[in-house]
């Protein structure tokens, strides 16, 4: 919007126009005056003629951002109301994923068949893939909305239907350890490792913990009265400075019964750290229970380096420290658990989840059916399955 007014020089009254101009490539609004028009009209036309000329130039500016710069813009302002972790989740899947494949590219340039062609190749890439869909369309909403574009290139595009894809979670499975391994490794660490290292690998493989929620434990969290472990918090590191967060699912909330030496080790570690606090007079709010030297929580990744340079020094088969979780699902159905229930111990939303890790080490097993069958047709060995009895030896 323009005023115009006349003022007095030399040569006989002019007019002027003041109009409020947006900088094509900040964004930012600032205010013009023009000045020596004869008349009045001519002032509007000129006033006119400027506003629309700033207007497109403004639009063709903003349009011509990157997709890159759109999503800083917005993954700044989404992390003022969202988790750390959360954010964490969404700049891993957009730096795998999404910037590779729009980052580079002017916003107002990228058109439906750029989006049709992203939606094609993660669909032959990742199950999971709508939502990634979902996060690239939150970047275009968000530009439409600021005016950086006029409609989203997502519309009308096409989601593929018995897409065959190569799940990225199946290549994180990094297998499992059998018994021997366990037994093994746990012997080991016993002997020859610290207190808090024999703790931390015989909870995880005893109760299938997630590394977070291990890590995340404290001395209220244990119940003597009936050897549980109660879950319902995870810890999360960002800087430096941790975070305890809440469960993202009502299933992951849960109690977690554990075998007497395990529920010892974790109380004689207890014991250790009041030794501890005593001697050096330290006192804290968060009593935790595996702790660095200065009582904080441990860090998360502490468990995976940690792992990594005992199977080294052991010379045992290595593993992630998410394979001990899949170890601990692969004990229980070795020792006829049922499905549910091993779901409801691991915290798993969905029986899906469970199922997937269950045929996971079922793959890593096929071949060895003939061998259970001479087993049992030998020695009457009774073997069970899912928490199904396949065959039960004759008295």
């Amino acid at each position: 919007m323009a005023s115009f007014q006349k003022y007095q020089t030399k040569k006989g009254q002019l007019w002027l126009y003041k109009i409020v101009l947006t900088d094509p490539v900040t964004g930012e609004k600032k205010r013009t005056t023009r000045r020596g028009f004869k008349t009045q009209s001519e002032a509007k036309r000129e006033a006119e003629r400027e506003a629309i000329e700033n207007e497109n130039s403004h639009s063709l500016k903003r349009s011509e951002r990157l997709f890159m710069d759109i999503y800083n813009e917005w993954y700044e302002e989404q992390g003022r109301v969202l988790k750390p972790s959360t954010m964490k989740q969404k700049r891993t899947k957009f730096s795998k994923w999404i910037l590779p494949h729009f980052g580079k590219l002017p916003i107002g340039k990228i058109d439906k068949k750029k989006c049709q062609d992203f939606i094609d190749y993660t669909a032959g890439q990742i199950s999971s893939f709508k939502d990634l869909v979902i996060q690239a369309k939150l970047i275009f909403d968000y530009a439409v909305n600021n005016d950086y574009i006029d409609s989203t290139p997502f519309k009308n595009t096409v989601l593929p239907v018995n897409v065959v894809a190569v799940d990225d979670e199946d290549h994180d499975f990094m297998g499992f350890w059998e018994r021997d391994e366990v037994n093994a490794f746990l012997n080991l660490v016993k002997e020859h490792g610290t207190l808090k290292e024999y703790a931390i690998y015989r909870t995880l493989l005893y109760s299938g913990l997630r590394k977070g929620e291990l890590a995340a434990l404290m001395e209220k969290d244990l119940d003597d009265t009936k050897n549980e472990i109660i879950v319902y918090k995870t810890l999360y590191y960002e800087k430096g400075e941790h975070t305890l967060l809440k469960p993202k699912t009502e299933n992951s909330r849960r109690r977690v019964d554990v075998d007497q030496e395990t529920f010892d080790v974790l109380t004689q570690l207890i014991r250790e750290n009041k030794k501890r606090r005593l001697s050096e007079g330290v006192q804290v709010k968060e009593k935790f229970i595996f702790v660095r030297d200065d009582f904080r929580p441990m860090r998360v990744a502490y468990i995976n380096e940690r792992l990594e340079a005992l199977c080294n020094k052991f010379k045992l088969r290595q593993i992630k420290v998410h394979g001990l979780r899949h170890t601990h699902a692969s004990m229980l159905f070795a020792a006829g658990e049922k499905m549910k229930k091993v779901q409801m111990r691991l915290g798993h939303a969905r029986l899906e989840t469970t199922m997937n890790i269950y045929t996971h080490i079922t793959k890593e097993e096929t071949g060895q059916t003939p061998n259970l069958l001479l087993d049992y047709m030998q020695n009457g060995d009774n073997k069970n399955s899912g928490g199904q009895t396949v065959v039960k030896s004759s008295k």
